[in-house]
């Protein structure tokens, strides 16, 4: 009887010993490739909802896991650097659009002025036609082609 107490106790205490030993193997599962995961898989989600100041810093050991974690954050780095550099260059493009469609509206607008004035006939004479003709020339060429060209009969 004794034995078999001595037995029931040696029983008990591996089974104790096993459920305590996989306790820690849990636990240590957990942190060092779970939860690390689990932050990766949520910064996932966040890169997807285009939320790119999410960062791993915290998760990074020295592990593989870490690195996987660390090339992750430098993707993220990256690529939030390559979007800011996209969206600048957006307004970059949005603003020399809107500075050329003025540069050209203000100097056509000229020309409409001119024309209409031939048309009215605000220009009445060979000599105010001619002047008007010519500074319809002269802004076609300032606007299009940045300069007056060369002519040996003088513009105005």
């Amino acid at each position: 009887l004794r034995l078999k107490s001595a037995a029931t106790i040696v029983i008990y205490g591996s089974i104790i010993t096993i459920v305590f030993t996989a306790g820690i193997l849990v636990a240590w599962l957990y942190q060092g490739i779970l939860k690390p995961l689990n932050a990766l898989r949520k910064a996932t989600r966040q890169m997807q909802e285009g939320n790119l100041d999410y960062s791993l810093k915290d998760n990074i050991s020295d592990d593989e896991i870490g690195q996987l974690c660390a090339d992750f954050e430098e993707m993220r780095v990256h690529l939030k650097k390559e979007i800011e550099v996209r969206i600048q260059y957006e307004q970059d493009l949005r603003e020399l659009i809107s500075n050329i469609s003025h540069d050209i509206k203000t100097p056509l607008t000229a020309i409409k002025g001119y024309a209409e004035g031939l048309l009215d006939g605000v220009a009445d004479t060979p000599e105010r036609r001619e002047k008007y003709l010519r500074t319809i020339f002269m802004f076609l060429y300032k606007t299009f082609f940045l300069k007056i060209p060369k002519r040996t009969k003088p513009l105005l």
